[in-house]
């Protein structure tokens, strides 16, 4: 247990007495808290050297958790990680809370019980406090927190005074970082990343889509609560819908910055375009909607990457089978304002395209179904027939088709039909952990010795848009040390 105070001088040696501090057999959970401490404390000292990848990195964490003590008392365990989060950083050193977390980030990847132990420590709180106000670390441990933040956001309801205390600036903290690939003053160098399995030239750096993720995640978060606001209308139809609404601070954040955010509209054309995470493409088709029904998001992508989308739209409409109705839909939903109210209105393309792959989307001229095409799908797609600028399908034929649904096919996509259209998206559930298990650390294989990592091929970027305002930022030196006294996550 002592082996990490004389100094290593291979990678052999680390790895052996790493095996050596995991390898014990500890009863108590006192013991067990004392290795936990060891380990980190071990792995902290040497990580310069010898956890300079991702892979060297999965690699410490898994031999943690694959553990006999360690799986043993799994909860403990993590509840002792989420406590080591939160304590200073002057008592826990940066390296150390970088391990915790990621430790914490695979486990809760495997473990959703992981995830409500967090969440009952407030950790959430301490990792925006991190990434946001703390000067000190790091690139790779903010990548890391802000996974961990992911995790936390994706599949648990946040509560309403948690939404209503995350500050528009915290977003514009995110959006900026994307726009600047963090604005690392340090000069630090960026961690060797794993590459995208698309193996494209246009991948996104892993440090960009981890703030995307975030943003993502919280746009879910507002319009899962806009679900339950309508809830509480349809029971209670004497209150008010103003009153009661959140503001969804996503949409008014980008709304503010429409013209300087093009790396991250060109990110999110990116991610639409790749067939990756089921539940990542949710969420990204749920902020296209979003921003294509607020008036002053509609002219946030330039015209060609509109034409991009269009042309993904159309191939997963094509593609997606009879089992992917659910999604399938979603695309329906999203496409319909894609065409009306962005600059497709005045420029239009492909017409005679999108009038084909909607026809035979709801079973017109000439489809051969085996299965029968649902009434939702049919009125989904006969509604973006009648954009007019497709000349195709008059707007009273929609009504006709309407007439025709009954009430509770017409409830299913518009819950309230006098509120936000943004609320006929509903929230994707969470999907299975073989579809969502996608980590943006490299994947340790217990087999091998070493994991080769390849750097990512990227496009050149555009020169960097002029900057958000930043005054809130510089409130950071004063904000370092305060604790939040209210539940911002």
């Amino acid at each position: 247990m002592d082996g990490f105070s004389y100094q290593l001088e291979t990678r052999e040696q680390f790895w052996d007495e790493l095996l050596e501090i995991v390898s014990g057999s500890f009863q108590s959970l006192g013991s067990v808290e004392r290795a936990i401490v060891a380990f980190l404390k071990f792995v902290a000292d040497y990580m310069d050297e010898f956890v300079l990848r991702d892979c060297d990195l999965v690699r410490c964490c898994s031999s943690l958790i694959q553990s006999t003590w360690f799986m043993a008392n799994r909860d403990f365990a993590s509840r002792k990680l989420a406590r080591i989060l939160l304590q200073n950083k002057l008592v826990i050193s940066a390296k150390m809370r970088l391990l915790a977390s990621a430790v914490l980030l695979l486990e809760s990847r495997r473990h959703s019980e992981v995830v409500d132990i967090l969440h009952e420590e407030k950790v959430c709180i301490n990792l925006i406090d991190t990434v946001w106000y703390d000067d000190t670390c790091t690139k790779r441990f903010r990548r890391i927190i802000l996974e961990l933040l992911y995790e936390l956001c994706r599949f648990r309801k946040l509560s309403k005074d948690q939404l209503k205390a995350i500050e528009p600036e915290f977003i514009e903290f995110l959006l900026w970082s994307v726009e600047n690939h963090g604005d690392d003053n340090t000069g630090e160098s960026y961690y060797e990343i794993e590459e995208s399995e698309y193996n494209q030239p246009d991948s996104i750096l892993e440090y960009d889509l981890a703030h995307i993720k975030i943003i993502l995640a919280l746009n879910e978060q507002y319009m899962i609560h806009c679900f339950s606001e309508l809830d509480v209308i349809q029971s209670n139809p004497e209150l008010n819908f103003d009153e009661i609404n959140i503001k969804n601070m996503v949409c008014e954040v980008i709304a503010q910055h429409v013209r300087d955010l093009k790396t991250f509209s060109e990110d999110i054309v990116l991610l639409i375009n790749r067939r990756g995470d089921p539940f990542l493409q949710q969420m990204i088709l749920k902020l296209l909607y979003t921003l294509f029904t607020h008036a002053a998001t509609f002219e946030l992508f330039y015209t060609n990457d509109l034409r991009v989308m269009v042309d993904v739209f159309i191939r997963e409409l094509y593609d997606l089978t009879e089992d992917e109705e659910k999604l399938k839909n979603m695309y329906l939903r999203v496409l319909y304002p894609l065409l009306l109210n962005t600059q497709l209105s005045h420029e239009p393309y492909k017409q005679a395209e999108i009038i084909a792959v909607l026809e035979s989307v709801k079973g017109a001229k000439g489809g051969h179904f085996f299965i029968p095409i649902s009434k939702v799908t049919q009125f989904l797609a006969s509604r973006c027939l009648t954009v007019p600028w497709l000349e195709y399908l008059p707007s009273e034929s929609l009504k006709t088709i309407q007439g025709e649904m009954l009430d509770d096919d017409i409830a299913m996509i518009y819950p309230i039909s006098s509120l936000l259209g943004v609320c006929s998206i509903a929230p994707s559930s969470p999907v299975s952990e073989e579809d969502c298990n996608h980590l943006s650390i490299a994947k340790y294989d217990e087999n091998r010795d070493d994991i080769e990592l390849r750097e990512p091929t990227l496009k050149p970027r555009r020169p960097p848009p002029k900057p958000l305002p930043r005054g809130s930022r510089r409130r950071m030196n004063d904000k370092i040390t305060r604790s939040f006294k209210s539940s911002i996550l």
